[in-house]
C-alpha cells in the first residue's frame, strides 16, 4: 500500500510521529520567536510590581542612563561629549531617560591628567543632599572642596570641562547612525530598546543558520533555538539596553557565516564577519577575542587569504578605538576602562553559581550542552573546534576581570555574548529525542520547563530581577 493511501509514514518520520510536525514550519518558529523577544516591551511595571502595566519601553537602571546619554549627545549633537546632556538630565530633561529626569545621576565620564584616569566623582559631589536644587525643581552637582591629587592644577575640571564617557561608545554609535534623522527626544529612549529586541530576534536567526550546519532536522533545530533563546537570559536582554545583546548576535552571525564550507566569495565568508566583529571590537573592545582562533585555524588550515580578508575588520575596530581614545583622552593608548585583573577561578566559578546571578541558577538546561559539549566538539573538528577555542577565550577574558558580576545588571550579564555558543550540543540532545529513555526524557522537560519559566518571568517583570535570583525573589515574596 502506498504512503498516500496511508498518510505519512510515522517510521521514518520522528518529527510526525512525535506529533511536534509542527516545528518543521519556518512560519511558526519565526511568528513564537517574534511574538517572545517583542512582545513583552509593551510591558513595563515597575520593581516589586507584579502587575501588567502597558507603557512605553523604557531603560531602568545599571549602565542603561549613561548609554542613553551617550547616544542622545550623538542625536542631537553630533558629538560624543556628554557634560551637557547631563546637566540637562539633571535639570528635568529626558536625556538620560523618562524616570532619571532631574535626580542625582552620577555621571559615568572620566578624564586623564597626566597619563593619570580620574572619574567625575572624583571631581564632583556624589551625595544627593549636597546637590543644589533650583527653583524650577532641576539639579547642579557643585565641586568637590578639594581636588583628587595635588599636582593637579586648580580648576582642572568645572562643570563645562568636556565629558567623554567610561563605556566604549560603538553601542550609541550604531544606534544613533538609524536614530539620528528622527531627532525625538521622547521616542529616542523606546525606541532604542526596540533595537535591543531586534538583535536578539536577529541573533536566533542566525543561530538558526548555525544549527543547520549541524542538523538536517528542521524540527530539531527550530527546538533548540526557541529553548536557547527563552529559557537563557539572553531572552531578558532583549529589552535591556545593553551592549550584550547587540554582542550576541555579532558573535552568533560570525560564526554562522565562517563556518559554512560551500564554495562562496571571500568577500562573503570573511571580509563581512570580520567586519561583524570589527563593529563589536567599537562596543567591547576584547570582543576581537571571537576572531583570534578563526584567523589562526585559517592560518593553519594554509588559508592565508581568509586569514587576511578576516583580519580587516577587527584592525579597523582596533584603529577607531585608538583614535577615539587619542581625541578623547590624549593618547591612543588612553582607554575608558582600564582591564583590571581578577582571580579567574572565582570569576568562571562565580558565572555559573553565583546565587545572585549564576548562569545554572536562572538557567538549569545549561547543563545538558555542558555535558554534550566533549562528545560535540569530537565531530566537525573543523567547525566546533574554532567554535569551543572562541568561546573559551572570550570566557576566560570575562572570568578574568576583576568585576566579572557585571555590576547592577540580571544574570551573569557579561557572557551572554557567548551563550548561543555555549548552548548549541543541546541540537544533538533533541535531535535523539527519540532514543532517548523516558528518565532522560522528564528530566529534561523540567530543566526546560523551569528556565524558560525562570526567564519569561525575568523578561517580563525585569525591572523585579536585577542582582536579585528569582527564585530566591519569588521566596521572599
Amino acid at each position: 500500500m502506498s504512503e498516500n493511501d496511508n498518510g505519512p509514514d510515522r517510521t521514518r518520520n520522528p518529527s510526525a510521529r512525535s506529533g511536534v510536525g509542527i516545528l518543521e514550519s519556518d512560519r511558526f518558529f519565526v511568528t513564537v520567536l517574534l511574538l517572545c523577544v517583542f512582545g513583552p516591551l509593551v510591558i513595563n511595571p515597575m520593581a516589586g510590581n507584579f502587575t501588567l502595566d502597558i507603557a512605553w519601553p523604557s531603560i531602568f537602571s545599571g549602565d542603561e542612563p549613561h548609554y542613553l546619554v551617550t547616544l542622545n549627545s550623538l542625536v542631537f549633537d553630533g558629538d560624543l561629549d556628554v557634560s551637557n546632556n547631563y546637566r540637562s538630565a539633571h535639570k528635568g530633561s529626558n536625556q538620560a531617560g523618562i524616570h532619571y529626569r532631574a535626580l542625582p545621576l552620577p555621571p559615568h565620564s572620566i578624564y586623564y591628567f597626566n597619563g593619570r584616569i580620574y572619574g567625575w566623582i572624583h571631581f564632583f559631589e556624589t551625595v544627593p543632599e549636597r546637590w543644589i536644587r533650583d527653583e524650577s525643581g532641576g539639579l547642579t552637582a557643585p565641586l568637590r572642596a578639594a581636588l583628587p591629587d595635588t599636582t593637579l592644577p586648580p580648576g582642572a575640571v568645572t562643570e563645562r570641562t568636556p565629558q567623554y564617557t567610561q563605556h566604549s561608545p560603538g553601542l550609541p554609535i550604531l544606534l544613533g547612525t538609524f536614530l539620528k534623522p528622527f531627532r525625538s527626544e521622547r521616542y529616542t529612549e523606546p525606541a532604542a530598546i526596540l533595537f535591543s529586541a531586534l538583535a536578539i530576534f536577529l541573533t536566533g536567526l542566525f543561530l538558526k543558520d548555525l544549527c543547520c550546519l549541524f542538523s538536517t532536522k528542521k524540527w530539531a533545530v527550530h527546538s533548540s533555538v526557541l529553548l536557547i533563546m527563552l529559557g537563557s537570559p539572553l531572552w531578558h536582554y532583549s529589552r535591556t539596553l545593553y551592549t550584550e545583546a547587540y554582542l550576541a548576535l555579532f558573535a552568533t552571525a560570525f560564526f554562522a557565516l565562517t563556518l559554512k564550507k560551500e564554495e562562496i566569495s571571500p568577500l562573503r565568508k570573511w571580509l563581512i564577519p570580520g567586519l561583524i566583529i570589527g563593529v563589536g571590537i567599537a562596543m567591547k573592545p576584547n570582543f576581537v577575542l571571537f576572531a583570534a582562533p578563526m584567523i589562526l585555524w585559517c592560518l593553519a588550515r594554509k588559508q592565508f587569504k581568509g586569514a587576511v580578508y578576516l583580519s580587516l575588520g577587527p584592525g579597523l575596530g582596533l584603529v577607531s578605538m585608538f583614535l577615539l581614545n587619542a581625541s578623547h583622552f590624549g593618547s591612543p593608548l588612553h582607554w575608558a576602562q582600564k582591564f583590571i585583573c581578577g582571580n579567574p577561578v572565582t570569576g568562571a566559578w562565580g558565572l555559573f553559581t553565583a546565587g545572585n546571578r549564576g548562569l545554572l541558577w536562572l538557567s538549569p538546561l545549561v547543563l545538558i550542552p555542558l555535558a554534550l559539549w566533549p562528545r560535540f566538539v569530537r565531530g566537525d573538528t573543523s567547525r566546533t573546534v574554532p567554535l569551543l577555542l572562541g568561546w573559551c577565550v572570550y570566557f576566560f577574558s570575562m572570568s578574568l576581570w576583576h568585576e566579572w558580576r557585571g555590576g547592577y545588571c540580571y544574570g551573569p550579564r557579561l557572557i551572554v555574548p557567548t551563550l548561543p555558543l555555549l548552548y548549541l550540543p543541546l541540537l544533538h540532545w533533541i535531535e535523539g529525542w527519540d532514543r532517548q529513555k523516558l528518565p532522560a526524557r522528564l528530566g529534561f522537560i523540567l530543566f526546560a520547563g523551569i528556565s524558560v519559566l525562570l526567564n519569561g518571568f525575568a523578561t517580563v517583570f525585569y525591572r523585579s530581577v536585577w542582582s536579585i535570583n528569582p527564585w530566591f525573589y519569588l521566596i521572599q515574596r
